[in-house]
């Protein structure tokens, strides 16, 4: 029988908490460091990705104008117990599904504001405490148009590390962060709603809407989408709350749905507005049909899932989260795995337990530990998983799964 280890890339985009590394001169190593990071919840490996003047975590803001250089200076080490191998790079930024800043592998090419970022890709052997600061520099074609660009910067595990207790399954834990270039200048804000449709599988159904930045600068659409039956009463009403949709790029709107409103036809109506500009923008009135049919079986199916509190469910601090991925069909690159998490059926986050990922033909594993940026409160937390994908060519997202997950937990 053919065994396969599959690997999994983490991506931490600012929710490993890790206090200040103390920095040395340019690319010369730290022969120590007072960092209080916050320990990671599986105990694993704690690195910092920082601008020299911010937060771990944080992202690099330039403003320029065409034609002219900045010079920036980044902060990166180990802010754990035992030494790293750390490999740093850059390349494009995407757009998640729902929105939200992602990035592209290292190995793909590297286009538009990620070729003004002069960071060349290396590889760092850490001791515990140590760190470099690292000089680099943006500069804005004189071509440029005004506007608002992003680009990523990510630091990683080297090589894959073993998962605890698992001999299938290794993984790459990433830390990412933005540069933002802003070109100074007239922009303009707008974005467009594509064709609805609704798209049902085994593991339930979901309403998807393209969103399209038409624009120069980022919006966050935010809203109501409504579904109205024959009789004219209201059978489903959900907020919207979009992350960041970067200038010139494309996302889905995923809105999961029950599919117990199959085998009818509804009025759809989806109004978002972005707050910080006002321009809105709308899908409907119009018909729609739901109507829960499952088109050939897909290839990418999650068999099995649990979201368990620990210690336990009256007071929980953390909740283990375990996956199982089947595929059936051919490999799959570039596969975003997301827990969006809900309290008392509003959106609380969207986590990522998976990012660019390759998902093989057979089955991959996930276990990850959750803990709310903010904690758990009372209420029911509910929970469901996406599983997206982006050709590179094209930069397309398109949603595999979306699926609601049976587990449920209740704080009193």
């Amino acid at each position: 029988m053919q065994h396969r280890k599959h690997i999994l890339t983490v991506l931490l985009l600012g929710m490993l908490l890790i206090g200040t590394l103390v920095p040395s001169t340019a690319a010369s190593q730290t022969p120590s460091a007072s960092d209080t990071a916050t320990p990671a919840a599986d105990a694993g490996p704690q690195f910092v990705l920082r601008p020299i003047d911010g937060q771990d975590g944080g992202y690099f803001t330039v403003e320029a104008k065409p034609g002219t250089t900045t010079e920036l200076v980044a902060v990166l080490g180990n802010a754990g117990t035992e030494p790293i191998d750390l490999r740093t790079f850059s390349s494009d930024a995407v757009v998640l599904v729902n929105g939200g800043f992602g990035v592209k592998e290292e190995e793909e090419e590297r286009t538009g504001p990620t070729t003004w970022i002069d960071w060349p890709a290396e590889t760092f052997t850490f001791e515990p405490g140590q760190g470099i600061e690292r000089s680099f520099t943006v500069t804005v074609p004189e071509d440029a148009e005004p506007g608002q660009y992003i680009a990523g910067i990510s630091l990683q595990t080297a090589e894959p590390i073993a998962i605890e207790g698992s001999t299938m399954f290794n993984q790459i834990i990433r830390k990412a962060v933005a540069v933002f270039i802003i070109v100074e200048g007239e922009t303009t804000t707008s974005y467009e709603l594509g064709e609805p449709q609704i798209l049902t599988s085994t593991g339930g159904s979901r309403l998807e809407v393209p969103v399209v930045n038409t624009g120069d600068v980022l919006v966050k659409p935010m809203g109501t989408v409504t579904l109205t039956n024959a009789d004219g009463d209201e059978v489903f009403s959900a907020d919207v709350a979009m992350g960041s949709v970067y200038a010139r790029m494309d996302t889905v709107l995923a809105i999961p749905l029950d599919n117990s409103l199959a085998g009818q036809e509804y009025e759809l109506s989806l109004e978002l507005v972005d707050e910080a500009s006002g321009v809105t923008a709308t899908v409907g009135p119009q018909q729609i049909l739901f109507s829960g049919d499952i088109p050939e079986e897909a290839p990418v199916q999650i068999s099995q899932a649990a979201v368990v509190p620990m210690p336990d469910a009256n007071d929980p601090v953390y909740a283990n989260v375990d996956l199982t991925i089947a595929n059936t069909g051919d490999a799959i690159s570039n596969a975003n795995v997301m827990l969006h998490v809900y309290s008392d059926g509003e959106l609380v986050e969207d986590f990522a337990l998976g990012t660019n990922m390759n998902l093989a033909n057979g089955d991959t594993q996930i276990s990850q530990r959750y803990i709310p940026a903010e904690g758990f409160s009372s209420g029911e937390w509910t929970f469901s998983i996406s599983i997206e994908s982006m050709t590179a060519q094209t930069n397309a997202t398109t949603v595999v799964v979306d699926q609601l997950l049976p587990d449920t937990i209740t704080i009193p």
